[in-house]
C-alpha cells in the first residue's frame, strides 16, 4: 500500500513539474521580462514567444525588443536558446550547455546633446552601489557553448556637426 501511494505521488509530482515546464515557467518569464524587466530598465520590453522543455531544460525566446526613450528599437533579437545542463540543480550555480543569439541587432546613438542612449542601461550596473565598494561574488558559472548568429550594431552620432552613422556586421562566432 506504501508502494503504491509513494508511486502516485512520484507520478503527481512529476506531472506538476510538466505542466509548470511547459505551461506556466513560459507565461512566467514572459511576464516578468514585459513587466518587472521593462520597470527596471524605464524602458518598452517586448518577448513575442517563449518556450520551455522541461526534459532538456532548454528554454527559447523568440522576438525580443528593447525600446530606447524615444520608442526606437534600441536590442532587437530574433531568438535566444539556453540549454541549462541538470547539474546546475547539484551544484547550486548555473551551468549551461549552450547559449545562442541569432538575428540579434542593437542600435547605439549618441544625441545632439552628448547623450548616449544606453546611459540609463548602463547606469543600471551601479544601481546598488552607494559609492563603496562591493563585495565579488563568489558564485561560479559556466558556459560550455556560446553561439552569435547574424549579430550587427549600428552607431549613430548626432552631436557632430556632421552627423556619423556606421554599421558593423552582421557577424558570427
Amino acid at each position: 500500500k506504501w508502494l503504491k501511494r509513494g508511486l502516485w505521488t512520484v507520478a503527481a509530482v512529476y506531472l506538476i513539474y510538466l505542466v509548470f515546464g511547459f505551461f506556466v515557467l513560459p507565461k512566467l518569464v514572459k511576464g516578468i521580462a514585459e513587466g518587472d524587466v521593462a520597470e527596471a530598465l524605464g524602458r518598452e520590453v517586448r518577448l513575442e514567444a517563449v518556450s520551455f522543455n522541461p526534459f532538456s531544460l532548454r528554454m527559447e525566446l523568440k522576438g525580443l525588443l528593447v525600446e530606447d526613450d524615444l520608442g526606437e528599437p534600441l536590442l532587437e533579437v530574433a531568438d535566444v536558446v539556453v540549454n541549462a545542463e541538470l547539474l546546475s540543480a547539484f551544484l547550486f550555480q548555473p551551468v549551461l550547455k549552450e547559449l545562442s543569439v541569432s538575428g540579434a541587432h542593437a542600435n547605439v546613438q549618441v544625441a545632439e546633446d552628448g547623450s548616449l542612449n544606453i546611459e540609463r542601461l548602463m547606469a543600471l550596473g551601479g544601481a546598488g552601489d552607494e559609492g563603496g565598494e562591493s563585495e565579488p561574488s563568489n558564485m561560479g558559472f559556466r558556459l560550455d557553448l556560446l553561439e552569435l548568429a547574424e549579430v550587427s550594431l549600428s552607431f549613430k552620432d548626432l552631436s557632430t556637426e556632421k552627423p556619423f552613422e556606421e554599421k558593423l556586421g552582421p557577424f558570427n562566432l
